[in-house]
């Protein structure tokens, strides 16, 4: 990605724009027309495919409450009303704008997995999943971009906690993130925007039984399963492991009798107790290990292009290596979403949280503040211990669910990642909350009770077959039969891969290349000037440091080099930007 960019301007802005178009990108790319007074102006790869009438629509959405599934622009389209009337209550990894009354809005699916941030200046406002490109457009309008001094300082952090957007705030002052639940819509009488939808606490407050949340949810993964492994056409995969997620989903698959048309594999190298426990599985499931589904993708994109243009100042992590989407015409699943129940971050008050992460000093105050900001933009309160699980939600949770395969293609399905299933978590239990590894065990037990009785990579999560019939009379006893989504559109109409605008603005900046030493490290040594704060500029030349022993004792991958070395990159993506 850059996957999109909207633009609503006033006329004195056309010159600078046009120029900045022509600059770096593709006509094919770029959507104008007039809005009233002002102009709009879309970018995204071969903008025409995901734009009927006054509607863009880019991605895959999964209603399970309207029982559908939409692919593409005229997918959407033909959805069913109730579903296109509240754009951002669905799951799925989608972008949906509309300027059909000559106010832009801008909805995505309900945790937020395309990235959303905007960007004003007088005349004008801008949203984009890009920072990069937010911030070479305000540079083309000779617009500030400042530094956030607050922002940096809990970046250089070196935490996973920290290791991407944990609030509104970004690196530049000028350029704001929308937490997952919200969208944003263009107020009436001022070129503004405002945030839209539910806050993430609103939308996870419930008063539903929590086993009945589970039954839905656990229901909802077969539904899913099913559907994705009936699209003519396309290959289904699943990466199985020795732990609590992918099981989730293979269950989904025997309880509706798909498993043999899902491809099951697992790592070639790596844990050989979980690979073990993965063949072990595929065994008492009668199914055994099978290639991945679909022919290679060509990469097209160096990946350090690639990366810098979608993930740079949102996520500290590398990806996707290859710069391409892998297989073709293959939903690849995982068990990514089941951390909304679980937790990640261990259920703590905002301040324990800030205390784990940071020792006390100024460090540990940005990431305490940033945090405390962040738990404010989802509705939660500091001291609650679902705090920082709430933060996680709104944050973390769909910006690394994406990061690895949303900038190369949008039809990347999580089937465990359900708003009821968070709802599950969050119910106050005896002094805490209801969230935790059982949910997920008893997920599974409710799709296929056997699979809870096989090895697990940690003994105490097994399930003896009584201890097992047990706890399923407890959650209500079996499942009823479950049916397959109704699905509108086609998975291939999806518009796959970032426009040509970010990728020319990645290069323009030096980011050119494999995700190797040799492309990064003459970056390394940018200059530090533009940040005052002489304790911050002394942890960032700890952090230069570190990046640079990582990236070369890690024989100069930068995928397994940790976050170090993205953050350094920041670096010197803002001292050339501003």
């Amino acid at each position: 990605m850059s996957n999109f960019l909207f633009v609503v301007h006033d006329a004195r802005h056309d010159s600078r724009i046009d120029a900045w178009l022509r600059q770096h990108a593709a006509p094919a790319d770029v959507h104008v027309e007039r809005m009233g007074k002002r102009r709009l102006v879309v970018v995204s790869k071969e903008v025409a495919h995901s734009i009927r009438g006054s509607e863009f629509f880019r991605g895959s959405l999964v209603s399970t409450v309207h029982g559908c599934m939409v692919f593409g622009v005229d997918g959407w389209r033909d959805a069913p009303e109730e579903v296109r009337t509240d754009p951002g209550s669905h799951a799925g990894e989608y972008i949906a704008a509309s300027w059909s009354d000559g106010r832009l809005t801008i909805d995505r699916d309900v945790f937020g997995q395309p990235r959303l941030a905007h960007t004003r200046v007088r005349g004008l406002i801008a949203a984009s999943d890009s920072f990069l490109v937010l911030a070479s457009l305000r540079r083309a309008l000779g617009a500030r971009i400042t530094l956030n001094q607050e922002v940096l300082a809990a970046r250089a952090v070196r935490d996973l906690v920290t290791s991407q957007q944990c609030s509104t705030e970004t690196l530049s002052n000028e350029i704001l993130y929308v937490p997952g639940s919200r969208g944003l819509g263009q107020t009436r009488h001022r070129l503004r925007f405002e945030l839209t939808g539910p806050l993430m606490t609103d939308r996870v407050r419930t008063d539903r039984d929590p086993a009945e949340l589970l039954r839905t949810s656990a229901s909802n993964v077969g539904r899913i399963v099913q559907t994705l492994a009936g699209v003519e056409g396309w290959s289904t995969t699943l990466s199985l492991s020795g732990g609590l997620d992918s099981r989730v989903v293979l269950a989904g698959a025997v309880a509706t009798d798909v498993v043999n048309d899902v491809l099951l594999y697992t790592r070639p190298a790596g844990n050989d107790v979980d690979r073990e426990i993965a063949l072990e599985l595929m065994a008492a499931v009668g199914s055994g290990l099978k290639p991945a589904g679909g022919t290679m993708a060509p990469a097209t994109e160096g990946p350090l292009t690639l990366w810098a243009a979608s993930l740079l100042g949102f996520y500290d992590g590398f990806g996707p290596r290859n710069g391409s989407r892998g297989r073709t015409r293959d939903f690849g699943l995982t068990g990514i979403g089941a951390e909304i129940h679980k937790g990640n971050w261990d259920w703590r008050t905002i301040p324990a949280l800030a205390q784990a992460v940071a020792a006390a000093g100024p460090a540990r105050d940005a990431v305490e503040a940033q945090l405390l900001k962040g738990a404010a933009s989802v509705g939660a309160s500091a001291k609650d211990t679902n705090a920082s699980e709430l933060v996680y939600l709104g944050y973390r949770n769909a910006i690394h669910a994406g990061a690895g395969h949303i900038g190369v293609h949008m039809t990347g399905l999580h089937p465990v990642m359900q708003l009821d299933l968070a709802r599950a978590a969050h119910q106050r239990l005896e002094g805490s909350f209801s969230g935790s590894e059982q949910g997920i065990v008893d997920m599974t037990l409710l799709l296929a009770p056997a699979l809870v009785s096989e090895r697990y990579d940690r003994a105490e999560r097994i399930l003896s077959p009584e201890e097992a019939q047990t706890r399923l009379r407890a959650l209500g006893g079996p499942l009823e039969p479950m049916s397959a989504l109704t699905v509108y559109g086609r998975a291939e109409d999806v518009v796959a891969g970032p426009s040509s605008l970010s990728l020319s603005i990645a290069r323009g900046l030096g980011f050119e290349g494999p995700l190797s030493a040799a492309s990064v490290l003459p970056m390394f040594d940018s200059t530090l000037d533009h940040v005052d704060d002489a304790a911050l500029r002394a942890a960032l030349h700890q952090l230069k440091g570190h990046a640079r022993w990582m990236v070369e004792h890690r024989g100069g991958d930068l995928v397994t080099s940790e976050q170090s070395a993205s953050r350094v990159l920041m670096l010197h993506a803002l001292s050339v930007i501003d």
